[in-house]
Order: C-alpha cells, then structure tokens, then sequence
C-alpha cells in the first residue's frame, strides 16, 4: 500500500481494467484481489512467487514477489542501502522482530545473484546503478548490511531501534489514507504530499 509515496494502484486499476492484488491487513475500502488467496499468480511465461512478508514501518502488508527465481521486487523490505523501517507504527520491537522473521527466514533461501528492484531508492539517489535502475544483486546488498545475516533476533532488533530515524517520513499519516481510499485530494494536493526526502530505510552503518 505504502507510507511514503501515493500509489496510483487503484487509479491504474480502474483505466486499465486490471485487477488489483492487495493484502487484507491493508484495510483498503475498496474492492481488490486478496493476495492472502495467492501463493503464485502464472501469466503468459511468468510465476511470480507471492512472499507475503512483514516491514510493518510502512504498512502491516507489505509484500515482496519473486519472479521466474531471477528477480526479487522487494518493495519497501530490502533496499540496495538499507531495509524498510519498521518503526512507524508504535509497535518497534514487535514489527522489527516480524522484519528478522522476513530477513532470516525467507530472504536468506534466495540465492545471491537474484537481483533485487526495490520499489524506490530509500534516500540517496547514488542507489541507480551503472545500468540505469534501482537495484543491486542479493548477495552484494548482504555484504554491505551486515545486520542481515549472522544476528541474534535480540542484536537485529536493538540495531534496528538504534538506526532508524527519528523522523518518519512527511505526511505518511495522510498518504496511508489516501493510498486505503479513505481519503481524497486533488492533483494539486497530491503533488505537495510528494514533495519530501524519503525516510523510509534502515541504513547500513559503514
């Protein structure tokens, strides 16, 4: 659903037609495709791999996909430079020991030269690599983030409480709402609410 950027999903769905796959825990108030209901969804020569996964600083329902075993779209749970923030929602021991649950349990099963394409950079810009995109291969993003491999859950979760920012990110309050359908702006409005630094990520420390 996401915190920090409006989504357009349910715009794109309605001038396209398309369905719109979203968790239940999202509480949108529209219609959409469940994707509790999903463990793959196969189309023309892909199978994307429904890793329904926990970076709760965003939203309780953040999910990554996995496709065809080469390509990892993280969304907001594994940037190149840092992971997702889950310490948004008040509850950040809690939700960042569901983020080890997802680094350690899930993430760690995927091999190294997967590539990763998070949804957007998580703060700097130099994250665009040498081809043009958002995104670095697994194994790369490992090393130079040591908290995700080889941390006790209690070590994983004071890390992650000491980085994390002590800013959330700009009007996430009113972006969530907006992204759920519980709220309406205009184009004007909308573009305001995307101006801002991301302030999404746990960023590695060297």
């Amino acid at each position: 659903m996401h915190a920090d950027h409006l989504s357009g999903g349910k715009q794109l769905a309605d001038n396209t037609g398309a369905k719109y796959y979203l968790m239940k825990s999202e509480g949108a108030v529209f219609d959409f495709e469940a994707l509790e209901q999903h463990d793959k969804i196969e189309f023309e020569n892909i199978t994307l791999e429904v890793l329904a996964v926990k970076t709760p600083g965003h939203t309780p329902g953040s999910v990554s996909f996995f496709v065809n075993n080469k390509l990892l779209f993280s969304g907001d749970t594994i940037f190149v430079n840092g992971l997702g923030r889950p310490d948004l929602g008040g509850k950040a021991v809690e939700w960042a020991k569901d983020l080890y649950e997802t680094v350690y349990s899930k993430v760690s099963q995927i091999a190294d030269d997967v590539i990763v394409l998070p949804g957007h950079y998580a703060a700097f810009d130099d994250e665009v690599n040498a081809e043009g995109f958002i995104g670095s291969q697994l194994g790369l993003i490992r090393k130079q983030n040591e908290i995700m491999e080889g941390k006790t859950v209690e070590e994983f979760v004071d890390h992650v409480a000491q980085s994390a920012s002590s800013e959330t990110p700009p009007n996430f309050e009113d972006i969530v709402a907006i992204n759920r359908g519980v709220k309406e702006v205009t184009a004007e409005e909308a573009m305001e609410l995307e101006i801002g630094p991301n302030r999404c990520a746990v960023h590695h420390t060297h």
